[in-house]
């Protein structure tokens, strides 16, 4: 919410700069679109963090780190007439379709694009070798994010390094907007921050037991592999995909003991191999402040155990 709030700040500032006719107040209105723009970059990157990695994976001492710089060139553009070292010179070009600011800019506003692309980089570099080693419904997750930050980098480029009619409007902030919707689609549609990494560390290859991550609406968002041998019609999977279509009878089980959080029961699983006996365990998986955002289900096979006993 924050870095929506950001963007918001930054466009609205824009679009107020833009129709404005005089240059005092069009150099107003920049003024207050840095209240917005300074943390964009920061955001982004946070936000990118809390995906890739463990909850917690920032400390309060990096956040007071990555403030440093836009902190530093808020305070700088709110003073730039004292010192210029945000733009050294501006003026009102006429040329355009619409009257707009050119500047000439100062070595702090540099700075800033530096700190920007640097930090937009990393963020893009996690994402690439976050996707290189996701499967499945992570992986949609994480190529939306990477479609929404490649929006903000074509436009920013374009604005100041593109052709010259380019450099008359700054489609950055609406280029962020993309981003916010590409973001909002991976958290409606995959609910990336409510199993991100959470799921992606439950459910790994080398477990023999099958494990699957359920969303509070009975989707199944994710499996290892030893849930597809358990599975009726594997090939047919699509995440995400409901969990009667593939595991009809724990679908039924779930909903009879779903308030009953832990649990450990038995249930009975057939599909092309046979009927099988399995241990069911299930967990609530929480988010940060308590609120259960899915299910966690474990099968142990415990078939022979069973024939053993009768």
């Amino acid at each position: 919410w924050l870095l929506v709030m950001a963007i918001a700040f930054w466009s609205f500032g824009y679009g107020m700069e833009y129709v404005s006719p005089a240059l005092t107040w069009k150099l107003w209105w920049v003024r207050f679109e840095y209240f917005g723009a300074v943390w964009v970059s920061m955001l982004v990157f946070c936000f990118v963090a809390s995906i890739v990695f463990e909850k917690h994976h920032i400390t309060w001492t990096g956040y007071c780190f990555l403030c440093i710089v836009p902190v530093c060139i808020l305070i700088l553009a709110q003073t730039n007439s004292h010192h210029h070292l945000v733009w050294e010179l501006a003026w009102v070009e006429t040329d355009g379709f619409a009257p707009f600011v050119a500047y000439k800019r100062g070595p702090a506003f540099w700075v800033f694009v530096i700190f920007s692309y640097g930090i937009l980089s990393i963020a893009t570099i996690l994402l690439v070798n976050a996707l290189k080693n996701s499967e499945r419904i992570l992986r949609k997750q994480l190529i939306s994010v990477l479609v929404g930050i490649f929006f903000p980098w074509a436009a920013n480029i374009l604005y100041l390094f593109g052709m010259e009619k380019l450099t008359h409007f700054d489609f950055t902030p609406g280029a962020f907007t993309i981003s916010c919707i590409a973001f909002l689609f991976g958290l409606v549609r995959y609910q990336m921050l409510g199993f991100v990494p959470l799921a992606h560390t439950a459910v790994t290859r080398s477990m023999e037991d099958p494990v699957i991550v359920i969303d509070m609406n009975d989707r199944v968002l994710d499996m290892n592999n030893a849930a597809y041998a358990v599975a009726e019609h594997p090939d047919r999977i699509h995440f995400p995909v409901h969990l009667d279509k593939i595991f009809p009878a724990l679908y039924e089980k779930i909903c009879s003991e779903r308030g009953r959080l832990p649990l450990t029961t038995q249930i009975c699983l057939g599909n092309k191999t046979g009927l099988r006996h399995w241990e069911l365990r299930l967990f609530a998986i929480l988010n940060k402040k308590g609120k259960q955002t899915g299910l966690l289900v474990i099968l142990r096979d415990i078939t022979e155990w069973e024939e053993i006993q009768e």
